[in-house]
């Protein structure tokens, strides 16, 4: 098997999400400072729900540990089902939700400044040993990853990832809901924006997202905030802002219903 089929055999095989980004040692391993101190005591808190599952095979994971970046002492480890419920969020403040667990990479998601309990935050999940097969196919191809850099992958969707009620009925959607032709754009301008051709593989030369849906933005500098925003050529939808905080080494996950899920224009 030459390596272009390779690559095909592995792009198939697995989500659009994971791509480069957490292929490189540091994305494993990324530290997170923290604060120094727990929120005050009088800071008004919030609640976020959620599922941890892996992304190869949709299982539910059992214990997980989900945790704030900014708050590492802030935690809720998964039950069987690999449902979480993370008490006393700091309300009105930005804060990055994050999963760990042996075996996978570490999984921030985007940067959340929360008024009201938070329902379905999924994390995917993502084992290590895909990392390094997809990390050295990606080398022999010429996109080597900057484990001193930010990697941050997303996925373009319409309204139907948002508006699924249940866990149930969000892997039920299975591929639907892309939006082929969208554009994507990371605000300061950084790293190399990547989209996914149809067959689910990153391709420098594809200008626009296709039927696959995904974008990654590899080796973004280290800085506070990015702005991800989307575009439809066609007018039907428009899309939310998405703050992401790179730090070196951070992997970045998008987590539908969330990110770049588009709200219905007309």
């Amino acid at each position: 098997m030459s390596n272009q089929q390779m690559l095909r055999w592995v792009w198939a095989a697995i989500p659009r999400i994971v791509v480069a980004a957490g292929c490189a040692d540091g994305a494993r391993t990324s530290p997170d400072a923290g604060h120094d101190s727990a929120p005050v005591a009088d800071q008004e808190t919030v609640e976020i729900h959620g599922i941890a599952y892996q992304f190869r095979s949709h299982d539910l994971l059992p214990g997980a540990t989900i945790s704030l970046a900014e708050w590492p002492d802030i935690t809720a480890v998964t039950d069987p089902d690999g449902r979480y419920t993370l008490r006393g969020v700091p309300a009105g403040v930005p804060v990055t939700p994050r999963v760990e667990l042996a075996g996978h990479a570490v999984g921030h998601q985007q940067t959340l400044t929360l008024t009201s309990d938070l329902e379905r935050l999924y994390f995917q999940v993502v084992p290590d040993d895909l990392f390094e097969l997809i990390s050295g196919l990606l080398e022999q191809e010429g996109l080597p990853v900057d484990p001193d850099a930010c990697q941050v992958v997303t996925t373009i969707t319409d309204p139907s990832a948002a508006a699924a009620p249940d866990w149930d009925a969000f892997l039920a959607r299975g591929d639907a809901g892309l939006v082929p032709g969208a554009t994507a754009e990371i605000a300061p301008s950084a790293g190399t924006r990547i989209y996914f051709n149809e067959l689910v593989m990153p391709d420098p030369d594809e200008p626009v997202a296709t039927s696959d849906g995904g974008v990654l933005w590899l080796n973004v500098a280290p800085a506070a905030t990015y702005t991800l925003t989307a575009q439809d050529p066609d007018g039907l939808y428009t899309f939310p802002e998405v703050e992401v905080t790179c730090e070196p080494g951070r992997f970045i996950n998008a987590s539908p219903p969330f990110w770049l899920t588009a709200i219905l224009d007309r």
